[in-house]
């Protein structure tokens, strides 16, 4: 028997940035788990640079890529709509590629705008979360420019798929909804060390989020909560013992956080970590994980949190109650409520039997529905379901 060739998929995306956000790590992992004995697999970096390049853990991040099978490719576009960088891509296009997979706006623009010249069978364009209320031209692109030109609009969650459906009017049929996941560890993670690092008692709670210090995290409503603590608990604790909180990430909203501890004199208590690679590590030793986001696509920081089974507290907007159930596997309060969030925590360190209860089951519940491979045998799915369906029976 011959066997079938191979599916040839190639990706779109931004730019390579190991500390990046769900895109990034979402396109390099169905690129790289795809199975090579049915599928070819390209990755294009269409902001490609020198600068890129040499990021800390960029070489490391190729590597990986390169071992996996996967072929990467580097643009240097200047903006969104500089086509006239794309030769790279036009020559591996005219190769026979069969599905065309954008990642995010930027990429799913290239892929609608390509895939048609090059009369790609099939494109997709992937989103990771609606959020574009007040910009009529993206809405518009996506409506009239994508949508038309691509074989499926792809969602991470059902909540983002209705606001594509509804809010920017893509055709229903066209929508798909394939969630995010994340790979397994390999092995237990090592001690961060943070108690000791940052001069905490070993018997003092440790809470703890993770993100990109953005407007959209609402950090600065965590802060506040932290503040609640003593007085929603009903007396105030031994000042060694009182919970600390790290947050670890970077981005644009450190200094309003910064105000934020400043303001309510917790700068003993609160502790702004940066960018960190030892993740894992950070959630290991934290007594209750925090997502306090004022939307969501479909959050990895939140399924880490699951996958080290901590207990989590999380807001209840789109994107976290598909993967958190209140009292089940977590515990859901409000958006922009820090008196609930404090309630909230303080039941969380109140109960130490309900917080081992929620993490296990939030970790079970990872395992087995937000993994990477469930991911990309998903997409693999799709891809064959769309380039069937064109290459008729």
């Amino acid at each position: 028997m011959i066997a079938s060739p191979r599916i040839r998929v190639v990706a779109l995306l931004d730019q390579l940035r190991p500390e990046g956000g769900g895109a990034e790590r979402i396109a390099t992992g169905v690129a790289a788990g795809l199975d090579p004995e049915r599928f070819e697999s390209t990755l294009c970096l269409t902001r490609w640079s020198e600068q890129a390049a040499s990021a800390p853990g960029a070489a490391a991040a190729l590597e990986a890529l390169g071992d996996a099978g996967v072929r990467v490719i580097g643009l240097r576009r200047r903006h969104r709509f500089d086509l006239a960088a794309a030769a790279p891509l036009r020559a591996v296009l005219r190769e026979g590629i069969e599905v065309l997979h954008g990642h995010m706006p930027a990429s799913s623009f290239w892929a609608a705008a390509l895939g048609r010249r090059h009369r790609i069978p099939v494109v997709i364009a992937h989103e990771q979360t609606w959020e574009f209320a007040g910009q009529p031209l993206r809405v518009l692109i996506d409506r009239h420019f994508i949508a038309p030109r691509v074989s499926a609009y792809v969602a991470v969650s059902e909540d983002d798929r209705r606001a594509l459906i509804e809010r920017e009017k893509i055709p229903a049929a066209l929508t798909r909804v394939i969630a995010n996941g994340i790979p397994a560890l390999a092995s237990p993670p090592d001690s961060a060390g943070l108690r000791s690092a940052l001069g905490i008692d070993p018997a003092a709670p440790l809470l703890g989020a993770v993100g990109r210090l953005h407007h959209q995290k609402d950090f600065p409503l965590l802060v506040e909560a932290v503040g609640l603590l003593d007085a929603v608990a009903g007396a105030p604790r031994t000042p060694h013992l009182a919970p600390h909180l790290v947050i670890a990430g970077e981005g644009p909203a450190r200094a309003e956080i910064e105000a934020a501890i400043s303001a309510r004199g917790l700068g003993p208590r609160v502790h702004l970590l940066g960018s960190r690679a030892d993740v894992a590590a950070i959630l290991a030793e934290l007594d209750i994980a925090v997502l306090v986001s004022r939307f969501e696509g479909s959050p990895l920081a939140l399924m880490e949190y699951m996958r080290a089974g901590r207990a989590i507290v999380a807001t209840e907007v789109r994107g976290i109650t598909q993967l958190i159930e209140h009292d089940v596997n977590g515990l859901l309060v409000a958006p922009r409520d820090p008196a609930a969030l404090a309630a909230a925590l303080t039941r969380l360190l109140a109960d130490p039997e309900l917080a081992t209860r929620l993490g296990a089951a939030a970790a079970a519940h990872q395992a087995e529905h937000f993994s990477i491979a469930a991911t990309t045998r998903r997409f693999e799915s799709l891809y064959e379901e769309l380039l069937g369906s064109r290459r008729g029976p």
